[in-house]
């Protein structure tokens, strides 16, 4: 009976374990489903939702962090960006593309600030992982609240440093501390950010604006000198300067130190250095030394660099286009471009005779004067001295009575100051044929004009108005 009883105890302890099998495997089962918020996205009037998905086939290392990085984004794309009429961006509300640009900085921020949110669930089979997210909107907005309010204060703290400075003295340091004070605001552009600012409420973000501004506008600049002639291509005789100072209501001078600047012209032709700062006395120097546009006027404008002024690791785009819609004051200079003076000396010879009516020459002469080049018959008078040499030998008959005779062409430029060859170009193995060798020898020279204006004039253009 005692062995009966210890049989029928072991087969119900058997059933017993057999039956836990297949709860877990039936619950196993029933946590794989497919839940509905993967197929459709769930609606909740309390939280912002974010859902992410990642493909383990794609992404075998790392759909785990894909899949998050994706739950954030639509999490971040649910906040809803609106722009206070009091902000700043009130004033860019028809810019598109600079909104775009907001907006898009805006979900990056958010991306990288979101706290406090939630994870409901995940799923995943063997192709796919999915994560849900949700934030409170209530706490969203408490913490967007309290880094507003902490923002302002390290803004407020910026602004009264760059108070306290001498303007004559720290003008730069004194933008520079402004420029930061935005950097801190930069999140709430869209916002009318206010803060206790001597002793009033302010909005932060305009008032700064206003101040850097204003202080942009106290700049002057003399340019030294105003207007200075040179040739397309050639050195500068006269160095381009300018003198920068502190506008001020009495006769006193303050010049400014360290104020990056910036000469451009609109043709963009100018070589050499564009960007340079003032020294202790206010006096920038620019390192550009000749302009390779053969336009007789140009214009050349001196401004404050603002790009430099501003920069900063710290600015995020918006802010950056924001600073450098700033006016800045400007000084010009005229520069008078006289043409090169050419003085041009041609031997064309076929088969040992001059040819009555040259054919390379008039080409050349063609191209240069298109290039704003003058010619003239002095060669004291003349900034390069162009040389050109081309003669036909006979080959013979070729076949029947057709003739052939080969060119050989040499072309120099010197400098006739001090004798300086600038190029040295030789064109050879140029053929040409017909049933005399004189006519052969003229077929030679119109086959030179093709590769004479696609070879070597480019080299021309280099030796003139590049070197």
């Amino acid at each position: 009976m005692k062995q009966l009883t210890l049989i029928f105890a072991s087969l119900l302890l058997f059933a017993c374990k057999s039956q836990q099998t297949v709860v877990k495997s039936s619950a196993n089962l029933q946590s794989n489903k497919r839940p509905n918020w993967v197929d459709q996205r769930p609606v909740n009037s309390f939280n912002y939702v974010g859902i992410g998905r990642a493909s383990k086939i794609i992404n075998p290392a790392d759909y785990l962090q894909m899949a998050k990085k994706e739950a954030l984004q639509d999490l971040a794309g649910e906040i809803k960006v609106t722009i206070s009429t009091n902000s700043i961006l009130s004033q860019y509300q028809n810019n598109t593309q600079f909104n775009q640009q907001f907006f898009s900085d805006t979900r990056l921020n958010a991306q990288e600030f979101l706290e406090g949110f939630t994870i409901v669930d995940s799923w995943e089979n063997k192709n796919e992982y999915w994560i849900y997210y949700t934030l409170s909107k209530e706490e969203y907005e408490a913490q967007k609240r309290r880094k507003m309010r902490l923002a302002a204060s390290q803004a407020i703290e910026l602004m009264e440093k760059a108070d306290d400075l001498n303007l004559n003295e720290n003008f730069v340091s004194i933008f520079k501390l402004r420029v930061k004070a935005i950097s801190r605001l930069q999140p709430f552009l869209n916002e009318a950010i206010s803060g206790e600012y001597k002793g009033k409420q302010t909005y932060l973000v305009n008032e700064i604006i206003s101040q850097l501004q204003s202080q942009l506008f106290l700049i002057a600049i003399k340019a030294n000198p105003t207007s200075l002639e040179a040739s397309a291509g050639k050195p500068f005789t006269t160095a381009l300067s300018a003198l920068v100072y502190i506008k001020s209501k009495d006769s006193t001078l303050a010049t400014l130190s360290s104020l990056p600047m910036l000469a451009a012209d609109n043709a963009k032709k100018l070589q050499g250095n564009p960007k340079a700062a003032s020294n202790s006395e206010g006096v920038v120097v620019f390192g550009l030394n000749r302009t390779l546009s053969r336009e007789p006027n140009q214009l050349v404008i001196l401004r404050p660099d603002l790009e430099k002024l501003i920069l900063t690791d710290s600015l995020n785009n918006s802010a950056k286009t924001l600073l450098l819609n700033l006016e800045t004051p400007t000084a010009t200079v005229n520069i008078k471009v006289e043409p090169l003076r050419i003085y041009f000396v041609s031997k064309e010879t076929n088969h040992s005779i001059p040819l009555a009516y040259p054919i390379l020459e008039p080409a050349l002469k063609k191209k240069l004067a298109e290039n704003g080049c003058l010619f003239t018959n002095n060669p004291n008078q003349a900034d390069y001295i162009l040389s050109l040499e081309a003669s036909t030998k006979d080959l013979g008959i070729i076949w029947g009575n057709m003739m052939q005779s080969l060119l050989d062409f040499e072309l120099i430029i010197k400098n006739p100051k001090n004798g300086d060859e600038l190029l040295h170009e030789n064109l050879t193995g140029i053929k040409g044929f017909q049933t005399t060798k004189e006519k052969a020898g003229e077929d030679a020279f119109k086959n030179t004009l093709t590769p004479l204006l696609q070879k070597v004039f480019p080299e021309i253009e280099k030796a003139l108005f590049y070197q």
